[in-house]
């Protein structure tokens, strides 16, 4: 696929502010995340890659808050369909990056691999606020190490729990029998 520029991009979504028809924004939507591949996650220019993002955020935005009857020639379960696709594509984005996560953690570690997308704020803000606290915890490490150490006590003591029950009971049978 071929690179569209942004300004390109944005002379169509010029166009779609008086027609909003739903096949014209879906074309649009995949030239913003082209543009967004290439520039943001590929080797082309980060600052057009992070404006094409915005855009595409505020499309997609826009798109949640239309009703049918705002757009030309479209029913509500196209709409519907739209916006369905839109959440898949940005999950599928998020696993593309854990992908690179994962083949570039085989060649220089996991935790430098997490640092790296910890300081790389174009990938880092791509997920929710709790896997963004995963990702800290797995860089930083010491958090992970100490709620294993946490487990590990736990599940220690259980186990310990239960082999004392069992002692007793052993012991309480001898009397009896």
């Amino acid at each position: 696929m071929t690179n569209t520029t942004l300004n390109d991009i944005i002379s169509d979504l010029e166009v779609l502010r008086h027609n909003q028809d739903l096949n014209k924004i879906i074309d649009l939507r995949h030239k913003l995340t082209a543009n967004i591949e290439y520039n943001l996650y590929g080797c082309g220019d980060k600052l057009e890659g992070r404006r094409a993002l915005v855009i595409r955020n505020t499309l997609d935005e826009s798109l949640f808050n239309l009703i049918a009857s705002d757009m030309v020639g479209s029913d509500s379960s196209a709409l519907e369909y739209m916006r369905r696709a839109i959440t898949l594509e940005t999950l599928s984005e998020r696993i593309r990056i854990l992908e690179n996560v994962a083949r570039n953690a085989q060649v220089i570690g996991m935790k430098t691999e997490l640092i790296n997308l910890l300081t790389d704020a174009d990938r880092f803000i791509r997920f929710i606020p709790a896997h963004q606290k995963l990702i800290k915890d797995g860089a930083t490490g010491l958090a992970f190490l100490a709620n294993w150490k946490n487990q590990f006590r736990e599940t220690i003591k259980c186990i310990s729990a239960v082999a004392h029950y069992f002692a007793s009971f052993r012991y309480i049978s001898k009397l009896f029998c």
